[in-house]
C-alpha cells in the first residue's frame, strides 16, 4: 500500500521529536489534518506498547470525520474495532474520542486516564481548561491542529520551535477544480474591504491568518424576500433541534429549490416548545406539500433523540443529517449563496425568523435560524445536487 506524504509535514513531525506541544495552523484543504493522521498512523508501526488517543468536538467521527480519514489513509494496515473505534497493531493502538466542548469536557479529560501520544482536532473547539487536564496526563507529545477562524488559548502555546504555518499551496493533491476555487476566492477578497465575508474567506481560507468580520453579516438590504416562490421542483424540512427549554432555539423550515434557487416556504423558530407541537407541525407540512425528506441534523444527543422521536412518530421520508466543520466558517463559506440563491416567501412568520439572523455574528447568543437555513443550503447543493456552487 502507497501512502502520500506531504514533505513541509513530514519535515516539521522529523524536527519536532523532542517537543512537549506541537501546533499546526493554516487555512482550508492544507493538509494538516490529514498528515497527522498519516504521521500518528506510522507511529502504531514504529512505537512500542504506545496508546494514541485522537480527541474531537464533533460526534460523527465514524461517518465522515476523523476515524473515517483514517481508515481511508490505512485501509487494511491495523486490526480495528469500530464499535470501540480503537485501531491496533501489535501492542499498540490508537483511539477515536468524541469530547464535546461543554460542563461536562472539563471532568471526562480530568478522568480519562494516560497516554502516550495525543491529537485534539480543532482545538480552538475547546476550552483551555479541558486541554490542560488532557496535556497534564499526557506522557510524552501532544498534537494542536486549527483553523485560525477565532483567537483562544492555543495562540500562548506557539514557541518559535514547536509551531507550523500552512496554506492550500502546501498541498500537492488538491485538484484543478479545488485550487480555481480557491484562486477565485483570492481574487475577489484581494478586491473586497477590509472586514467583509469575501476579505474574510481570502484571509482565512486560502492564506490561513485570522481574521475578524466587522459591522454586520446579515441586513434586510441582503437578504431576499419575494411574495411567491417561482418554479419548485422538490420540497424538504430541515430540523435543527434544540432541547427547548429556554436556551437554544429549536429551528426548523420548509424549503422550496428550483431554478437554481431556493426558497425558504416557512419557518418555526422557538427556544421553548413541547416536542409534540413540532412534530404535529412536521406533518401539516408534509400534508400541504409534496415533501420529498424531512432532514434531522443529529451531531448531539438531543438531535439523535428527536431522530428517534420522529421515528416513533412514523416521520415519513426521515434522514439523519451530519454538520461538518465549524459552525461559523460553513455559515461564512456560504455568504454569497445565502444572499444570492436564497429566498424568503415574505410572510410575518418569515420576517419574524430573519430578525435572528440579522445579529448573526462570531459571537452571537443564537445562531440557530440561519443555521438551519445554511444546513438546508448545503443539502440543496450537495444532496439534491439543485443548486450551482458561485
Amino acid at each position: 500500500m502507497e501512502i502520500k506524504f506531504i514533505q513541509k509535514y513530514y519535515d516539521f513531525f522529523q524536527r519536532t521529536k523532542n517537543e512537549k506541544i506541537i501546533i499546526l495552523e493554516g487555512g482550508r484543504r492544507s493538509g494538516k489534518t490529514y498528515s497527522i493522521l498519516t504521521h500518528l498512523g506510522l507511529s502504531l508501526f514504529s512505537k512500542e506498547k504506545t496508546k494514541i488517543q485522537i480527541f474531537s468536538e464533533k460526534p460523527e467521527q465514524k461517518s465522515s470525520g476523523l476515524l473515517f480519514d483514517f481508515d481511508d489513509i490505512w485501509a487494511q494496515s491495523f486490526k480495528k474495532n469500530l464499535s470501540k473505534s480503537e485501531y491496533y497493531y501489535k501492542n499498540n493502538y490508537i483511539k477515536f474520542i468524541n469530547i464535546p466542548n461543554d460542563v461536562k469536557a472539563f471532568d471526562f479529560a480530568k478522568n480519562i486516564g494516560q497516554s502516550d501520544f495525543r491529537f485534539i482536532n480543532e482545538a480552538n473547539t475547546f476550552a483551555e481548561p479541558t486541554f490542560e487536564n488532557l496535556l497534564i496526563s499526557n506522557k510524552n507529545q501532544i498534537i494542536l491542529d486549527l483553523n485560525p477562524t477565532k483567537k483562544s488559548f492555543v495562540n500562548k502555546y506557539i514557541t518559535e520551535t514547536n509551531y507550523l504555518h500552512s496554506t492550500y499551496k502546501d498541498n500537492p493533491f488538491l485538484t484543478n477544480n479545488q485550487i480555481k476555487t480557491f484562486e477565485e476566492w483570492e481574487r475577489v477578497g484581494r478586491m473586497a474591504e477590509s472586514g467583509t465575508p469575501a476579505y474574510w474567506k481570502w484571509q482565512v481560507y486560502c492564506l490561513g491568518l485570522f481574521c475578524e468580520i466587522t459591522g454586520e453579516i446579515f441586513t434586510p438590504e441582503n437578504i431576499q424576500f419575494i411574495k411567491q416562490p417561482e418554479k419548485v421542483d422538490t420540497y424538504f424540512i430541515f430540523c435543527d433541534p434544540s432541547n427547548a427549554k429556554g436556551g437554544d432555539y429549536f429551528a426548523m423550515v420548509l424549503i422550496g429549490v428550483g431554478d437554481d434557487k431556493m426558497f425558504v416556504v416557512d419557518s418555526f423558530s422557538r427556544n421553548k416548545v413541547e416536542k409534540p407541537v413540532i412534530i404535529d407541525l412536521i406533518r401539516k407540512w408534509q400534508a400541504e406539500y409534496s415533501v420529498k425528506m424531512v432532514f434531522v441534523e443529529t451531531n448531539g444527543e438531543i438531535g439523535a433523540n428527536f431522530y428517534k422521536l420522529c421515528l416513533n412518530s412514523e416521520i415519513a421520508n426521515l434522514k439523519s443529517y451530519y454538520s461538518k466543520n465549524n459552525k461559523y466558517e460553513r455559515i461564512i463559506a456560504n455568504f454569497d449563496l445565502l444572499t444570492k440563491k436564497v429566498f424568503f416567501i415574505d410572510t410575518e412568520k418569515n420576517r419574524d425568523f430573519a430578525v435572528q439572523i440579522y445579529s448573526f455574528s462570531v459571537n452571537c447568543e443564537h445562531d440557530d435560524n440561519v443555521d438551519v437555513v445554511n444546513n438546508a443550503l448545503i443539502v440543496c447543493y450537495s444532496f439534491f445536487k439543485k443548486i450551482k456552487i458561485i
